[in-house]
């Protein structure tokens, strides 16, 4: 698990929010995460894990990180 993003603006410190969008790829810009699965009630039953990719110099390739998912199906 990545850890808590320092300026995340949300206001559970549980929170799993990841870098999945970078302006301009500037580390110093503000955090988005902008990038989700959607799925039916069902398919979330069925959720194993989920996470952001863990390439550091993901912004390298793109300002938007891939995510990935894995399902019981």
């Amino acid at each position: 698990d990545e850890p808590r993003l320092a300026r995340c603006p949300c206001p559970d410190s549980a929170c799993r929010h990841v870098n999945t969008y970078l302006n301009r790829a500037n580390r110093m810009n503000r955090p988005y995460q902008l990038d989700y699965f959607l799925a039916t009630p069902l398919l979330r039953e069925r959720l194993r894990g989920c996470w952001a990719d863990p390439d550091p110099d993901w912004t390298a390739h793109s300002d938007h990180r891939a995510i990935f998912a894995t399902f019981d199906l």
